[in-house]
C-alpha cells in the first residue's frame, strides 16, 4: 500500500533543500578548503516474519522484499562538518492480503558542528515517516544506535505510519583546562496517520526539552558532571478528545572512568519531579461510572473527577474534566563503551522518563546491548539486544508494557563493494492496560528472517 503522503514527499523533500542550503551557507567562506566524502548503498533481500502483526491470535505469516537506497554525504574543513544522510526503504508484499504490510520508509539525518579554540556548537535535525511496525523491527542494518521514538504504543495492528521529526541545538564552552559548560536542548513532534478505515489507539505528541551540564576534569581519566533538565510533554488525539500536558524537572550526577582510549564507564543517578494534567472528556459520575473495580469491564479507577456516587454501567454523559497529579522517579544510567581493532561493544542499563505514543510519559528500565566482531577480513558478526519494560508515570492510569528484540546478524563481504547479510530477530511484546475497556491487553511474538545483498559505493572524494 502507498504509504507516502503528497504532504510527507513536500516535506522530505523540503527538508533535503534546507538541508543543502545550510550547508552552503555553512561552508561558503571555506568551500574551496573543504574535502567532501560521498558514499551510496543500495540493497535488496527477502524477509520473512512468522507473526508480523503481533496478534495473539490468528496469527499468520508473510514473506516479502525489502529494498533500501542511501548516500552518506560529509563535508569538512578545519573547523566546521556537516553530515547529510537520506535514505529510504520500501516493502513490498506478492500477496495482496498482506498489502496492509506494504510501507514506503523515508528518513532524513542532518548534523553540523562548528568548532573554536573554546567552543563547539552543533546542530542536529532527524525526520523520518515510516510504517508504525518498522521501530519495532529494528531495521535490516544494525547500527548501534536505538531508532528515536522507539515505540508503538500497543499490540494491536493498525495500517499507520509515524511522521517524526526533531531538532536539537547544541554548545558547549571551555571555562578552564579541567571546566566545561554544556547546553542542549531538543524540540520533537511525533504525528500519526491512519490509512483506510482503521481508529487509531495512539495519541500524538510532541516533546521539549533543555538542559544545562557542569563538567570538572578531576584528573586524566576521571570526569564528574551536574546535570539540570527540564521538559514539556503534550499529547492528544482528536478521537477520544483526551490531552496529557506533563512538565518535568530534573537533576543528575554524572561520573565518567576512561580505562583507555578505547574503553570508558559512564555512571549516572538521579530523580525527575513530573507535574501533569489529564483532560477530556470523560463519564459524568453524577449519572453512573464506568471506571470502577467492581464493572468487569473497567477494572481499575482511571480519569476520574470525582468518587463515583454508584456502580451503575448506564446511562451515562460525557462531560469535560481535568485530573492533575505529579510523581517523582529516581533514574538511573550505567553504560560501558569498547573499541578495539575487531570488536564494538556498547551496553547501557538504565531507568528513564521517555515520552510516549500511549498519551503519557512512560517510566522505563531498559536493557540496550551492541556487540560487532569482525571475525576475519570478509566475515562480520553483529548482536543487538534492546529489552525495556515500562509503566505510566502517576497514578492516573495503570499501562504497563514489556518489550525485547534480540537480533543476530552475519555479513559476508566478496568485493570491496558487494555485501551478503543474513539476519535473525526475535522480538516479544506484552501489555497491560486497565483502561477503556481493558485496553489491549496480552502477549505476542514474532521471529524474523532477513537474507540481503548490499552494493556499497567507495568514497568518492
Amino acid at each position: 500500500m502507498e504509504h507516502v503522503s503528497r504532504f510527507s514527499r513536500h516535506r522530505y523533500s523540503g527538508l533535503l533543500t534546507a538541508s543543502i542550503v545550510l550547508l552552503s551557507a555553512g561552508l561558503a567562506s571555506e568551500a574551496h578548503t573543504a574535502s567532501w566524502n560521498v558514499k551510496s548503498e543500495v540493497g535488496v533481500g527477502a524477509r520473512y516474519e512468522s507473526n508480523p502483526r503481533m496478534q495473539r491470535q490468528d496469527k499468520r505469516d508473510a514473506l516479502g522484499t525489502v529494498v533500501n537506497a542511501g548516500v552518506d554525504i560529509v563535508a569538512a574543513t578545519a573547523q566546521t562538518t556537516f553530515i547529510l544522510n537520506p535514505r529510504v526503504r520500501l516493502n513490498f508484499y506478492p500477496d495482496k492480503i498482506d498489502s496492509d504490510l506494504e510501507n514506503n520508509d523515508q528518513y532524513i539525518d542532518f548534523s553540523i558542528q562548528h568548532q573554536t579554540a573554546k567552543s563547539v556548537y552543533s546542530l542536529t535535525a532527524n525526520y523520518s515517516d515510516v510504517g508504525i511496525r518498522t521501530s519495532e523491527l529494528g531495521g535490516e542494518d544494525d547500527t548501534g544506535q536505538p531508532p528515536p521514538g522507539d515505540d508503538s504504543g500497543s499490540l494491536a495492528f493498525i495500517d499507520q505510519t509515524k511522521e517524526y521529526w526533531s531538532i536539537s541545538p547544541f554548545w558547549s564552552y571551555q571555562l578552564s583546562p579541567r571546566n566545561q559548560i554544556q547546553t542542549f536542548a531538543t524540540y520533537s513532534d511525533i504525528t500519526f496517520k491512519t490509512e483506510g478505515q482503521g481508529v487509531s489507539n495512539l495519541f500524538d505528541y510532541k516533546t521539549t526539552s533543555a538542559g544545562l551540564t557542569l563538567q570538572h576534569m578531576l584528573d586524566e581519566g576521571n570526569t564528574v558532571s551536574v546535570e539540570l533538565t527540564g521538559s514539556k510533554f503534550t499529547s492528544e488525539t482528536p478521537a477520544t478528545r483526551l490531552e496529557n500536558n506533563t512538565d518535568s524537572l530534573g537533576a543528575n550526577l554524572i561520573y565518567t572512568h576512561v580505562f583507555s582510549p578505547n574503553l570508558d564507564v559512564t555512571a549516572k543517578v538521579g530523580a525527575q519531579n513530573s507535574k501533569f494534567d489529564v483532560s477530556g472528556f470523560f463519564p459524568d459520575l453524577e449519572t453512573g461510572n464506568p471506571f470502577t473495580d467492581q464493572n468487569p469491564f473497567f477494572p481499575t479507577p482511571a480519569f476520574m473527577c470525582t468518587d463515583p456516587p454508584d456502580q451503575n454501567f448506564l446511562p451515562f454523559n460525557f462531560v469535560p474534566c481535568t485530573r492533575s497529579d505529579s510523581d517523582t522517579n529516581m533514574l538511573f544510567e550505567l553504560s560501558a563503551r569498547k573499541r578495539s581493532q575487531r570488536t564494538d561493544v556498547d551496553i547501557s542499563l538504565s531507568q528513564s522518563i521517555s515520552p510516549n505514543s500511549n498519551g503519557s510519559t512512560v517510566v522505563r528500565d531498559s536493557l540496550w546491548l551492541f556487540l560487532r566482531h569482525r571475525l576475519s577480513d570478509r566475515f562480520t558478526g553483529i548482536i543487538g539486544v534492546n529489552a525495556y519494560r515500562q509503566t505510566d508515570v502517576g497514578e492516573l492510569t495503570d499501562r504497563r508494557r514489556n518489550f525485547a528484540r534480540a537480533s543476530v546478524s552475519l555479513r559476508w563481504r566478496w568485493s570491496r563493494h558487494w555485501l551478503l547479510s543474513g539476519r535473525y530477530a526475535f522480538i516479544i511484546d506484552n501489555q497491560k492496560e486497565n483502561i477503556f475497556f481493558r485496553g489491549i491487553n496480552g502477549s505476542a511474538e514474532n521471529n524474523l528472517v532477513y537474507i540481503g545483498i548490499e552494493y556499497r559505493g567507495l568514497d568518492h572524494q
